[in-house]
């Protein structure tokens, strides 16, 4: 459901441009997390290609945007060579994408504190 999550990446292979077969995604509310595990673990999609896979959901070590963030800040795929459509995402309350590029060009405020402005609080479990 839009305004959910509030980070998604999908790490890609820059060669194949092809998925590395799994991805990140960060839930506002633990609940939200809950409802989407207990809905698509264990899914198989028949309509992504002939091979089948099994989506297998679990817990991400790096939780929360703020760490998220903090994480991936010094990632070489955040870097200004890196196509947008290889980088992580960033959403606000409403669903609509924050850009990284509108959190780069904020002076003098880290990331963190920008993405805060941008999409709310952080939540503590």
């Amino acid at each position: 459901k839009a305004g959910s999550y509030d980070f998604f990446y999908l790490p890609v292979d820059f060669k194949s441009r092809a998925n590395l077969g799994y991805c990140f995604l960060n839930f506002r509310k633990p609940e939200q997390a809950q409802d989407f595990r207990a809905t698509f673990h264990g899914y198989m999609p028949t309509r992504l290609n002939k091979r089948s896979k099994v989506f297998y959901i679990c817990q991400a070590k790096v939780q929360g945007l703020p760490a998220n963030v903090e994480s991936f800040r010094s990632s070489g795929v955040m870097g200004r060579s890196v196509a947008p459509e290889y980088q992580p995402m960033f959403f606000d309350e409403r669903g609509a994408e924050v850009s990284l590029a509108v959190v780069e060009s904020t002076a003098g405020n880290s990331v963190v504190d920008v993405l805060d402005q941008l999409v709310g609080p952080r939540l503590v479990d």
